[in-house]
């Protein structure tokens, strides 16, 4: 006789990360083409670079990275990304990170203009505050940390305080997306 073990879950959402979650922990043989993970994407840090960037993946096929997630495919997963980069300053660039890279590449950087990247490509960074800005980005996207929602309801009351009310509802979209992420 077989045990069975059952799990109450309110949404389909939720059942559908959990079936993942089993899919990828005991790898069912009538699952072998893995049909579930095409409606999926993880969030990847190249851990092997001495600075890691943070990509969007659809497959889990490289060993050199630390993958997140999965999380549901949807649109905000990238915003969500965006969000977390910015808040903790790593790198996403599609490049590998080279100090003294040529400067077309630098010059047409976006966050290493607008200062919401440590810039490693550009000046030298401390290897050590990189780690721990990768490590709490690591923690946000497990779950472990709430401390960028926090910070994003708190500017978004101030926002709407001072009347800034298109920042206050492009920050309130943020949040929403993060909601849709997770």
């Amino acid at each position: 006789m077989a045990d069975i073990e059952y799990e109450i879950i309110t949404d389909q959402l939720e059942a559908t990360n959990r079936e993942l979650d089993f899919i990828q922990k005991y790898h069912p043989p009538l699952n072998g083409r893995k049909k579930g993970m095409k409606q999926y994407r993880f969030v990847t840090l190249s851990m092997i670079e001495k600075f890691p960037r943070a990509r969007k993946r659809k497959t889990m096929d490289d060993e050199n990275l630390l993958y997140l997630g999965p999380f549901p495919k949807n649109r905000h997963i990238q915003r969500v990304i965006s969000l977390a980069a910015n808040y903790y300053e790593i790198a996403d660039c599609s490049l590998e990170i080279i100090l003294g890279q040529s400067n077309r590449v630098v010059e047409t950087c976006i966050r290493r203009q607008t200062k919401q990247c440590m810039r490693p490509c550009e000046i030298e960074v401390d290897s050590d505050k990189y780690a721990e800005a990768v490590a709490g980005f690591i923690r946000f996207f497990r779950e472990e940390d709430d401390q960028l929602i926090k910070d994003l309801q708190a500017d978004m009351t101030d926002a709407a305080k001072s009347q800034e009310f298109e920042k206050a509802s492009q920050l309130r979209d943020d949040l929403d997306a993060i909601k849709k992420v997770f």
